[in-house]
């Protein structure tokens, strides 16, 4: 009779302490990144174009921390290209990447962020900023529902 290898705690805990501290440090970047997002959006010391641009790229990071986090579950990896990563791993990423394309090509458009051209106005800001937290909000709960399954 062969015996089977038994997981013991002991050989467990390291890759569950693992996973913890990841998911640990996952939520506290999109903490860091929400207190960002707020602050962005309501800076009246900035210009709009520049507000835009801050809460722009922590709509990039939180489609990161998602794409990341389904990377490290594929034999495949997505696409380099966030929004292509975020459609095809469907559901609200998918979702969010449709919504997410006109904040993109009106920063492609717009030019210089340092530069106030009047191409973004303060309704884009906030529209930007409001969607971008839905999703934030959509990926912590994902990422805790996640990881009280594999719990």
């Amino acid at each position: 009779m062969t015996s089977t290898p038994q997981l013991t705690l002991t050989s467990a805990a390291p890759s569950a302490l693992r996973e913890i501290r990841q998911l640990n440090a996952s939520l506290d970047r999109l903490d860091a990144l929400e207190t960002d997002i707020r602050e962005s959006s309501a800076e009246r010391e900035l210009n709009v174009a520049e507000r835009f641009e801050r809460v722009h790229r922590a709509a990039l990071k939180v489609a990161g921390l998602a794409i990341e986090r389904a990377n490290a579950q594929r034999k495949r990896k997505l696409p380099l290209n966030v929004w292509q990563a975020l459609e095809r791993m469907g559901g609200v990423h998918r979702v969010r990447a449709r919504e997410a394309a006109r904040f993109v090509e009106l920063r492609r458009t717009a030019g210089s962020y340092w530069e106030s051209t009047g191409a973004i106005s303060e309704r884009d800001v906030r529209e930007h900023a409001e969607q971008t937290l839905a999703y934030l909000y959509e990926v912590k709960e994902e990422l805790l529902g996640l990881e009280a399954l594999a719990a």
